[in-house]
């Protein structure tokens, strides 16, 4: 009884914070802080108001990957359950204390302006985003079978998921949804013509990506280049994301009953599941939370997983950073393993779990906010709504997925705020 008020409470308090975002927003106020928290909300607090509404899921139908044993445990933890609380209800505060500068108006934020350098650069941008519909249709006629399969989702997602090379397919796609939104921030036409001309290869991208987090990503980015660019009424913003969040809904009912044949009729405990594995990050943190303090860490003295982005990096310097990146440990401790083991595939991770893994609950959780803190000022002083499209990217991705898997879209953010204030700095000096 005392858990379910705990969940309560904490709920009631960060929808309190919630609203007030919606608020800012409705009013033109768009500071990082409060479009990240919506997403902070969505994959971290609305688990605690399903947990009260339709209880914890039921990992017992992984039964071929043990149950999902590191979920099913550390969801079942009092001690657990107390400090995701407060590590929820810690988080909502830091944030609103330090994550925002000051108010940021919409009108405030200066367009990038259009010229010939821009040109060139939709053009190449152009040429990244058709570059999955042409090797998806090189794939198929070495198969094969028919072009009109690329508007098979499933056929889609499988069509390179045994690729030797699949990685590089699934950041390919990444950065493809990036360079339409980018495009739309850019060009001077009309964001509808724009949306339709280039419909069929983001739709290739998204489905070779297969990650139902893709689809999240790319409504959230092209709501905010509709409200910088466009005369949307700002007391309509809210219904702007209700219907987003409908169609994200219906997207993964279809996806549920048609790639893997569960139906909601049937088998409305699994539905449930499977939903709240592939959006919730409840129950990684959870894990990472009970394994540190029960002294039997997801790591075990393996070597810093964030050194693992050293790879990335073009020199060799394999001596300091760990065998594998951070998803492979948790989901090997998730099904049981005591070493371990690279199964071709992972559970997704975030920003928070991983650092609560090396650096311990508390200066985890701290390091994590710190980050997105820094990510939101640093974006919104710089005032270009260039930066700000790719600093809310950036601070969403950081929460939902590990940096490995968009790194070149963090390097991307990193380049554009060191050259923003180097050439304001110079500017200044000059």
């Amino acid at each position: 009884m005392t858990i379910i008020l705990l969940k309560l409470i904490t709920w009631i308090f960060c929808t309190f914070f919630v609203a007030v975002s919606f608020g800012k927003l409705k009013k033109g106020i768009v500071n990082s802080c409060y479009i990240i928290y919506l997403g902070f909300y969505f994959f971290m607090v609305l688990p605690v108001f399903l947990d009260l509404i339709f209880g914890r899921p039921n990992f017992d139908y992984y039964s071929q990957f043990n149950s999902f044993w590191g979920f099913k445990i550390s969801g079942e933890d009092y001690l657990t359950e107390i400090i995701y609380s407060f590590f929820l209800i810690g988080s909502t505060i830091l944030l609103f204390l330090f994550g925002r500068k000051k108010d940021l108006l919409i009108k405030d934020i200066k367009k990038v302006r259009y010229s010939a350098v821009h040109r060139w650069l939709i053009f190449a941008l152009s040429f990244v985003i058709v570059l999955p519909l042409v090797l998806s249709l090189n794939k198929i006629t070495i198969l094969n079978d028919s072009w009109f399969q690329i508007f098979n989702y499933n056929y889609l997602r499988l069509l390179f998921r045994n690729d030797e090379n699949f990685l590089t397919y699934y950041y390919l796609s990444l950065f493809v949804v990036l360079s339409f939104i980018i495009i739309l921030v850019f060009t001077n036409r009309s964001i509808l013509s724009q949306t339709i001309f280039y419909s069929v290869p983001v739709y290739i991208a998204v489905g070779i990506h297969g990650k139902r987090n893709i689809i999240a990503i790319l409504l959230v980015l092209y709501i905010f280049v509709l409200l910088f660019k466009t005369k949307i009424k700002l007391k309509n913003f809210q219904y702007i994301i209700v219907l987003s969040a409908i169609f994200i809904l219906i997207s993964s009912f279809t996806y549920q009953s048609e790639i893997r044949g569960i139906s909601l009729n049937e088998s409305s405990s699994q539905f449930y599941t499977d939903i709240r594995v592939d959006y919730g990050r409840d129950d990684v943190i959870k894990m990472a939370i009970y394994y540190q303090v029960n002294d039997d860490g997801i790591l075990k003295g393996q070597s810093n997983t964030h050194l693992y982005l050293l790879k990335f990096l073009p020199i060799n310097l394999k001596a300091l950073h760990s065998e594998y990146k951070y998803s492979i440990y948790a989901t090997s401790k998730l099904i049981g393993y005591n070493t371990p083991v690279d199964l071709g595939w992972g559970m997704t991770t975030g920003i928070f779990d991983e650092s609560i893994s090396n650096y311990g609950v508390i200066f985890g959780i701290l390091l994590s906010l710190i980050v997105l803190i820094l990510v939101c000022r640093l974006g919104d002083s710089s005032k270009n709504n260039l930066i700000i499209i790719l600093t809310y990217i950036t601070g969403f991705l950081l929460m939902i997925l590990q940096a490995t898997s968009f790194i070149f879209i963090l390097f991307l953010w990193i380049i554009s705020i060191i050259t923003f204030y180097l050439f304001r700095i110079s500017r200044v000096e000059y």
